[in-house]
């Protein structure tokens, strides 16, 4: 389907400013001549990626969460990059991210 300003529209932006035949005109050669409208190039579907957040409870009572992402079978991607073989726990966890 093919959408275009009304004839008598047309005829009225053009006398309101001289810019709007020039508009009208790039529109109208842009416009899709029927037919479903292209459709953009869809990027490979990435595997979700499964997220827990283990807290550390810190000496004054405060917690900090830490997301980890899981990038394989039994592999877990803290957020500074590093990796752990299972999940780890909060003992685990409590050196690089725990209040000192």
């Amino acid at each position: 389907m093919t959408i275009r300003p009304h004839r008598p529209l047309r005829a009225a932006l053009a006398r309101l400013a001289p810019g709007c035949a020039l508009l009208l005109a790039l529109l109208a050669a842009c416009a899709p001549m029927g037919g479903p409208p292209p459709q953009a190039p869809q990027a490979a579907p990435q595997a979700a990626q499964e997220r827990t957040t283990v807290y550390v409870h810190n000496p004054n009572g405060s917690r900090t969460p830490v997301v980890l992402t899981r990038v394989g079978p039994d592999q877990w991607r803290g957020p500074r990059g590093e990796s752990y073989h299972g999940l780890p726990g909060e003992d685990a966890l409590r050196p690089a991210y725990g209040l000192r």
